[in-house]
């Protein structure tokens, strides 16, 4: 039986089912969980989000005929654009297996043309089916529910994009498409990432010797010519705080001139400001600020989760990008990791006029045994990581004679004519 939620306050709802199912599914991924989800459908989801969520059939369901009547998106108060089946959530009871779901899914609808997808990856990644292991059948089951959907949005096709090539949806693409999709990966791309094992100067090593005299001569370089600390921050009080030195920092950074900085989307910001004090209650959120004789300079604003550091946003100052201020700070970042998160006060002095927040202090509550670079892939990014994850989009057409001949071109006559045009 497949459940359709169209709401925010329809998802928030299901945040214990969907918990339950997030620790059956034995797999570690921020971007799956219901805290994360509900803050991005809450600032992004423009009434075009919804949830699809396979339960066992004999659950005991309410189903709601006419279901786009009066129905509001995800994140919005625009109206649902799409006609799908709709069922009462259950909330969930320990008491009642029957109402556990088995596989979820969270898609946003766009329109040009009219697709079907993952929610965008500019600002949640690792997009994916959370299932339980061994569920094929119910992601299949949900596969061919987006394939049945009725009225003004009919998807021409299906867009998973930054999907993991060895997640679950791609390992089992046949079982899970055959006789209704056809399926063609595209865009290769790499996410990588940095697995904390050994000691620092072991890292160092085994990224080549290069990276580890450059990496050295760097923070060398900053400590020789400034007063150089760095600041944890993690509480919900210090929000204000942190964010007026992102914005000191994005305001003279490229990512600024690119229109990619936090400061220059409303939205964006709401976004990251609600992600910090929602991790914070949780004791989760963690963001770095290095300084220079007591100026900001750069910054990394992420979550600790599952012994697990995703770094969702970095920048740095132009103006001392001499001094490579991103790097030294990961670098910096990534020895405490190594380290056990050991206080490393006695190598940089808290700087002046900062407030009581702390100065790179062991303020984790667990160790850090990975640390995710997130977004897309970057030379300095290749030479800090020791670990890569492949990914790529994954396009599903109906089933038929276009789509089979379409698959034929991409798959086979597109390669040979780029070998022959070489």
């Amino acid at each position: 039986m497949i459940q359709a939620i169209n709401t925010l306050s329809e998802f928030q709802r299901v945040e214990k089912s969907w918990d339950d199912l997030y620790q059956r599914s034995q797999i570690s991924n921020l971007f799956l969980t219901h805290t994360w989800l509900s803050l991005w459908i809450r600032h992004f989801g423009d009434g075009k989000t919804f949830a699809l969520l396979s339960v066992p059939d004999e659950g005991p369901q309410g189903r709601v005929n006419d279901a786009c009547q009066g129905m509001e998106g995800m994140g919005t108060d625009l109206k649902c654009e799409i006609d799908i089946p709709f069922f009462i959530p259950i909330p969930y009871s320990s008491k009642d297996e029957r109402c556990r779901p088995e596989a979820v899914v969270v898609l946003k609808r766009y329109n040009k043309p009219k697709t079907i997808g993952f929610i965008e990856t500019d600002f949640s990644y690792y997009p994916d089916f959370l299932a339980t292991p061994h569920s094929t059948a119910h992601i299949r089951d949900l596969l061919i529910h987006l394939k049945g959907l009725k009225g003004s949005y009919l998807p021409s096709k299906l867009i998973f994009a930054g999907v993991r090539v060895n997640s679950a949806l791609c390992k089992n693409i046949e079982i899970l498409t055959k006789d209704h999709w056809v399926p063609i990966f595209k865009y290769p791309s790499q996410m990588r990432s940095i697995v904390l094992s050994g000691t620092y100067d072991s890292y160092l090593k085994s990224q080549g010797a290069k990276f580890r005299s450059e990496t050295r001569r760097k923070v060398r370089r900053v400590h020789s010519n400034y007063r150089v600390s760095l600041r944890t921050f993690s509480l919900g009080n210090e929000k204000a705080e942190l964010f007026e030195m992102v914005r000191l920092i994005e305001q003279d950074s490229w990512k600024t001139q690119e229109g990619s900085a936090i400061i220059d989307n409303v939205r964006q910001l709401h976004f990251y400001g609600d992600v910090f004090t929602r991790y914070a209650e949780q004791d989760m959120a963690r963001a770095y600020v290095l300084y220079f004789d007591g100026q900001p300079v750069s910054f990394i604003l992420g979550i600790l989760s599952d012994h697990t550091y995703y770094a969702l946003k970095t920048s740095y100052r132009l103006l001392y990008r001499e001094y490579s201020p991103g790097l030294v700070l990961f670098a910096t970042v990534i020895e405490s990791f190594f380290e056990g998160n050991v206080d490393i006060t006695s190598k940089a002095a808290r700087p002046s006029g900062q407030g009581q927040g702390r100065v790179f202090s062991p303020c984790h509550s667990s160790k850090v045994n990975r640390l995710e670079f997130l977004g897309s892939d970057a030379r300095w990014k290749e030479e800090f990581s020791n670990h890569q994850e492949d990914s790529c989009t994954l396009e599903l057409y109906p089933m038929g004679l276009k789509s089979l001949s379409y698959h034929m071109l991409y798959q086979y006559v597109r390669p040979l004519v780029k070998r022959l045009f070489r």
